[in-house]
């Protein structure tokens, strides 16, 4: 799976209104070029593998390291 990097910024731009970091207030953010998903975690703390997958796109603050992620399945910005 890769992101179309171009309609990530777009949708960025169009939906995200205050770009300011809602922990440090700076803007200054850094777009990831990869896909991670996040794993479920069992008893035991153990990691579950299979079921469904989420896709997500890392957007961190270069001035203090908070992190958000956009599903990029959601805002079609993914390349076939």
């Amino acid at each position: 799976m890769k992101v179309n990097r171009n309609k990530l910024i777009n949708v960025i731009n169009e939906k995200w209104r205050t770009k300011n970091c809602i922990l440090c207030g700076a803007n200054n953010w850094t777009i990831d070029d990869k896909v991670v998903a996040p794993l479920s975690v069992g008893k035991n703390a153990s990691i579950e593998l299979g079921g469904k997958i989420i896709p997500l796109v890392a957007v961190t603050c270069n001035e203090c390291g908070n992190t958000i992620f956009l599903n990029p399945l959601v805002i079609n910005a993914i390349d076939e």
